[in-house]
């Protein structure tokens, strides 16, 4: 077998996802992985969508001032 075709056989490709939460308390950083989203992180993620329309409309209306 040659150095090439030895090669690529051992090529593998994985389709995998890593999710990473962070909980802070103060100095102390607590970092989780895992392989699915937890309910922690899809409540953070629609509470930083919340916060930017929030934000969108605070730009807004200091905009019209």
């Amino acid at each position: 077998m040659s150095v090439k075709a030895e090669s690529a056989a051992h090529d593998v490709t994985f389709d995998l996802q890593v999710y990473v939460s962070v909980y802070a308390d103060g100095p102390t950083r607590v970092l989780r992985f895992a392989d699915e989203k937890s309910t922690a992180l899809l409540e953070a993620e629609q509470s930083i969508l919340d916060l930017a329309a929030r934000l969108k409309q605070v730009c807004s209306w200091l905009h019209r001032k």
